[in-house]
């Protein structure tokens, strides 16, 4: 009887330990990457990348041909050249360039993402930082009296800048135009703007959006999405979302906030994320690791803290 209980308390224990492991798995990291990749000749890459640095040298060309690329370093030498052959969305990604129109792109129709810039139909041709048409400042949205969701951004420069439309969506993937904005042409003053949306969807849910800058030569770049979220307790300052979400997706975050910064780190204190944000919503891609991570959302003085659980 005494080994039949013994028996009973260790299949308890085994059960206990396991219904643990799965309620608050172990995070397993992806360490960064040490050691520098130097392109010295013409090399054409596709897939998905995270972590790494990159130089391009000795007059080489670095062919991008369709790739989501996060957390890099990519330095591209005098004489040498970065190509955009296929679409790229491209995140936290440092991007250093030493000479002029080093950043090239070869077939048209396609959409570059570089950080919070968004790119598409561009012509074919090479750029450099000097061909963005606006500098954007800020870009916020905010629900007022439950029935408007309040538009502002601001602009530190413009060159040949036309217009701006503001779009919105309930998924990030269908977007609606609303209305289009006259822009100032060519300023190098704060200028600032705003938009009042009364029409959207009274859901229990996301409302994204989003501003097509168009210049005058008819290119366009797409800047934010902004979110807020209809519908939802008033102390609940953040959402966020997918949970659990996949390795490589993103998790989305919307704040009440008009600044906030993101920290994820594991039950160790070890820290693998730490960024401000300007604006209310961003969207990370969860290329850190597999299992349980902390994410603290702090604006302030009032901080918001959740587990999130990377697949």
């Amino acid at each position: 009887m005494k080994s039949y209980c013994y028996l009973l308390f260790l299949l308890f224990l085994i059960s206990s330990c396991a219904d643990n492991n799965e309620n608050n798995p172990s995070f397993v990291p992806i360490e960064l990457s040490t050691y520098t990749k130097t392109i010295t000749e013409d090399t054409e890459v596709r897939g998905s990348f995270a972590n790494e640095t990159v130089l391009v040298s000795n007059n080489s060309t670095l062919t991008i041909n369709g790739a989501t690329i996060f957390r890099c370093f990519i330095e591209v030498e005098v004489g040498s050249r970065i190509v955009f052959s296929n679409t790229t969305d491209m995140r936290e990604v440092q991007l250093v360039l030493h000479g002029d129109d080093q950043m090239c792109v070869s077939t048209e129709g396609i959409t570059v993402i570089i950080n919070e810039y968004e790119f598409t139909n561009i012509e074919v041709g090479c750029y450099d930082d000097e061909d963005l048409p606006v500098e954007l400042i800020s870009f916020t949205s905010e629900i007022v009296n439950d029935d408007e969701i309040v538009l502002n951004w601001s602009t530190a420069t413009e060159i040949n800048s036309a217009f701006f439309e503001v779009q919105r969506s309930y998924d990030q993937k269908q977007w609606n135009t609303l209305d289009s904005i006259q822009a100032a042409g060519n300023s190098n003053v704060t200028i600032n703007y705003s938009y009042r949306d009364t029409t959207f969807q009274n859901i229990n849910g996301v409302v994204y959006h989003r501003l097509n800058q168009v210049d005058l030569d008819g290119n366009n770049a797409y800047y934010g999405p902004v979110a807020v979220k209809l519908n939802d307790d008033e102390s609940n300052e953040v959402t966020m979302y997918p949970n659990p979400v996949a390795f490589g997706e993103y998790l989305n975050i919307v704040t009440t906030y008009d600044n906030f910064s993101v920290k994820m780190y594991d039950s160790t204190g070890k820290t693998y994320y730490d960024k401000s944000f300007r604006g209310n919503f961003t969207s990370i891609p969860m290329y850190f690791g597999t299992g349980l991570l902390i994410v603290e959302v702090k604006s302030g003085s009032r901080s918001v803290t959740e587990k999130i659980v990377v697949q």
